[in-house]
């Protein structure tokens, strides 16, 4: 299956495509209608700026910084 965005050549059962991601089921109703339709959802983010962590990590090995994020002070 050809797409019709890039023209990549896709396996026949290719949902998107391979490339660029296009929906190759668009004009497929069935598909449509089994998707259920959006919601909004409320979500909670917490954002975290460490002094100095960027400095402190860069002289540390991955193990090392993982232990002491890991680390709980509760």
């Amino acid at each position: 299956m050809q797409c019709p965005e890039c023209q990549r050549q896709n396996p026949e059962n290719a949902k998107f495509c391979m490339e660029c991601g296009h929906n190759l089921m668009e004009g497929d109703t069935e598909i449509k209608e089994s998707v259920p339709e959006a919601e909004r959802k409320h979500a909670t983010v917490l954002f975290s700026d460490l002094s100095g962590y960027t400095a402190l990590t860069e002289k540390l090995v991955p193990g090392e910084v993982k232990e002491i994020m890991g680390l709980s002070f509760w």
